[in-house]
This record gives structure tokens, sequence and C-alpha cells, in this order.
């Protein structure tokens, strides 16, 4: 079922709602529009924001449209439902959208997709048959996601947008982090930044049962301090669980459903990408000639992979994967659980006992900062189409929706969402920022070479020895980054 709605917005209803505060096969499309009110702005004395900081222009109504394919909308809010409603998030894009169709003169559109893959193949249809249907599209990165509309050759190229004045894909709107690890053959292809707020939702962490650390004599400031000094290792959090593993009914097997862990852990390469990047692994690098290389068959990723083998020793079995995060940790049944920082607001809004939102550990005290995977199933990844006519056009409004989602969205996103209602305590924020000041992606996290990711997270989880394996991707390895390559190097 499809349906699309078009919403006209009147900037004198805008005022008086600002001042409050304010995945499947089958895929229901919806779709909301803002358009330019027709009243004067009311004028008042400001600093200069990065949105006026842009210039002006005037696009004469045209019609900006962002498809946003969803797996998990409920959760990934990327988009306003037409109108302010006392929803933080929701209310913050809508007022974004207002501000741009005012300043602009231009009309910002959405489609969605309630699952990824419908949206992603209708983005490519349009491209391959050169409609102009989608500006841009927000979704996830594996699976059916951006990575392979950029592997399909139908993106454009981000570097060669006109985006206004002091435009850079460094600007604090933006990851510079994507723009750093991402970049192959001068192509920019996809990035991700506070225009898609469930960008807040991405990251992989840490959660702590406050309450129950109490019991086993912990106290939580002695984990903030450690992690303050740089002292937040995984020595440190094995010597915390050890021997903490159960088999509370006694059936002699370990289950999220009923055992208990010390550290509640998925299986999956997502996972296992997030535990080697938090050791300061690149699964794969752009080298010095500016070639993408994967270079993992070594002495160190060997000794990671032993190490991280202790979160899967035992192995704990679910039928659900929702299990660990939606039931074991909530209901008290593990001191720490390692998941994305979604997991904060999806699961354990409820929950009775205290928790605490610490980053990733370090593999030792000498390692250069904390390191924290963006995960790419969390829909927060924006790409423009290849056949655009108007680079303009495109690129200032991406540009604009960007800088003021910086003053508008980022807020309400990280501070009133998940400052305010998820973290509990004034530590757990300083926590998060520290996450999120310690990002981290790269292509093969999102590609997966070869299989090597998967052939990795098979053998950790396992405790079988890598070496072998890696040795034995190789050759598959390098023929998908060839593909890659050659997609890249087109015109």
């Amino acid at each position: 079922m499809k349906k699309k709605i078009l919403v006209f917005l009147l900037a004198g209803l805008l005022l008086l709602q600002s001042t409050a505060c304010g995945g499947g096969e089958t895929a229901e499309t919806t779709g909301t529009a803002v358009e330019p009110a027709q009243t004067e702005a009311v004028e008042t004395e400001a600093e200069t924001t990065p949105l006026e900081a842009l210039g002006e222009a005037d696009f004469g109504g045209r019609t900006f449209t962002i498809l946003d394919a969803n797996d998990h909308t409920y959760m990934h809010i990327n988009i306003h439902v037409g109108e302010t409603t006392g929803e933080v998030i929701n209310d913050a894009i809508y007022n974004r959208d207002q501000m741009i169709a005012d300043n602009y003169n231009t009309i910002i559109a959405y489609d969605q997709t309630t699952s990824a893959k419908p949206g992603t193949t209708a983005f490519q249809n349009n491209v391959t048959a050169g409609d102009e249907t989608y500006s841009m599209i927000i979704s996830i990165a594996l699976g059916s996601g951006v990575a392979s509309l950029g592997n399909a050759g139908v993106l454009y190229n981000l570097n060669n947008l006109s985006s206004g004045e002091d435009a850079n894909w460094r600007n604090p709107w933006w990851s510079a982090l994507m723009y750093d690890t991402m970049q192959l053959e001068g192509k920019y292809l996809y990035t991700t930044g506070d225009i898609a707020p469930s960008v807040y939702q991405a990251p992989f962490c840490l959660f702590y049962n406050v309450d129950m650390g109490l019991d086993y004599g912990y106290d939580a400031a002695d984990l903030y301090q450690m992690v303050n000094d740089g002292k937040w290792t995984y020595t440190e959090l094995f010597a915390m669980t050890k021997d903490m593993n159960a088999d509370l009914n006694g059936d002699n097997a370990y289950t999220h459903a009923d055992d208990f862990a010390g550290v509640i852990i998925q299986k999956g390469k997502d996972t296992i990408n997030a535990l080697f990047s938090s050791c300061g692994i690149k699964m794969s690098e752009i080298d010095g000639d500016g070639n993408l290389v994967v270079n993992l068959n070594n002495e160190f990723t060997i000794t990671v992979a032993e190490l991280m083998h202790t979160l899967y020793n035992p192995t704990f079995e679910y039928e659900d994967n929702k299990d660990p995060t939606h039931r074991m940790f909530p209901e008290a049944r593990g001191l720490f659980l390692i998941h994305k920082v979604e997991t904060a607001t999806a699961a354990l809004r409820e929950m009775e006992d205290d928790f605490a939102i610490l980053p990733m550990p370090k593999y030792n005290e000498a390692q250069d900062g904390y390191k924290h995977l963006i995960s790419g199933w969390v829909a927060c990844f924006i790409g423009l189409p290849k056949n655009l006519s108007d680079t303009e056009f495109y690129g200032f409004i991406t540009e604009a929706l960007a800088r003021a989602s910086y003053t508008m969205i980022r807020p309400a996103a990280f501070e009133t969402t998940l400052k305010g209602k998820t973290a509990r305590d004034a530590e757990s924020l300083a926590m998060l920022d520290i996450i999120f000041d310690s990002l981290y992606l790269d292509f093969n996290c999102l590609n997966d070479f070869g299989s090597v990711c998967d052939k990795v997270a098979t053998n950790v989880i396992a405790g079988s020895p890598i070496a072998s394996a890696l040795a034995s991707t190789e050759k598959a390895v390098q023929s998908a980054i060839d593909k890659i390559v050659k997609v890249y190097s087109q015109d």
C-alpha cells in the first residue's frame, strides 16, 4: 500500500507551535511536505547561525524530496508526521523544514518506505531511468542500503556539489570521520551527520547495570574515572566479569532466555567489527598511494581475536535477536551489555535498575583514545542521485538542511531525547560525549570484502584460529575490492 500526503504549513502557525516544547517485506509508503509560508518573517537580533552564514537563495518554490528507506521507522526517526505533536524529534524536524522552506522559497517533501529494500530499489530504478523523483535518500548502509547504491554507480559524487558559501564536508554538521575514511578514487558517495537524526542511535557502546554493580562491590563513579583517565580497557572489563556466567536453570545450556552473563553480547559481524574497531583495528584503509587495502592477517589482529573470544565463552544462544537487548539486560541477568546506543531508547526506558552508558573499552592503556563503530544497520546515511541536474539547488538545500539540523535537530536528538530522557546521571552524559567524539567506519565494515568479516566473526565466536581463515580469503577480498574500485573509477 502506498500513500502520499502533502502538508502545507503556515508560518504563523509555526510561530505558535514552536514556542511549545516541543522492517519487513511489505513496504508502506507515506509522504509529507513543507512549503514556503506567505507571511513576513519576524526580525530578531541574534548571532549569525551556520544557516545564515550559508548565504541567501530563492529557488522559486521548487521541491526537494527526501526518500526515507527505513526498516525501523518507530526508532530511526528522520522525518516528521506533517505537524508538531509534542514529540521532540518530530517537532524539531518539522520546524527545521519550515525554516528552510521560508528562507529559500522551496518545498521539503518526503516519501517513506517502512522497509529499506523497496526504497533503495525504487531509488536505483529512478536514477537508471533518468528520473529525478528523489533529491536525497536516507537509509541504512548495509544490506540493500546506500553502500550497495554506491557500488551500483547510482550515487552522485558529493565532492562535486555546489553547496553555497563556506561548505565543507569536515564541518561539524557532517561526519568528518566518513570524509576521511570513505573516499575512493576522488569519489565521496554517501555520508551521515545531523541531517539524519537517527545518527544518534548508531554508535556501539557499553551499558552497565549500576544497581547490580553495587552488589558486586563496584561503584559507577570508579568506572567513569577509569574512562576519563584512559584506563578503561578490556582487561578491566574481563576482570570485573570473571566467572559471572551462570546456568541459572541448570539445564547445561546457556541461553539469553534463562541464564546470566557478565557481558551480554549478540553474535554477528557487525558486533565483531565493533569489537575490533574499539581496539584500534582498521578493517580496511586507504594507503599512502590512495589504494583501498585490507590488512588483517597480522599478529595484532590474531591477538585481538583471541581476546574477544572471551566474550563468547560460553556462547549464549537465543531464538530472537532482541533477547539480549530487550529481555536479558532489562531483566537484570547481566552486568554489562554491548550494543548500539539505540538500545537505550528502544529497550531500556522501562528498566527498573539504574543503568549507565560507557564507552567501548580500549585494547590497552597505550591505545590512542576510544573508538566506536557506527552501525551500518541504522538508517542515518544519506546519498544523492547520480543524475541530478542542478547541483546548485540540490547542493544548497542539502547543506542548508544539515546546518539547520546542527542547531535544531542536534539539541533535540542528542541533548533532550538521548541525554535528558535516557541517560540517568550526569556522568553518563559525559560518557556519551566521549562516544560521539570518537566514531569510526570504513569500507570493509560496510562491504565485507570476500566475506572476510563474516569469517572473522565465525572464528572469533567459535574460538578457532583466524590466520588460516584470513589467508583463505585474500584472493576473494582483492577481487571484491577491484570491483568497487572499478565503479568508483568511472565518470
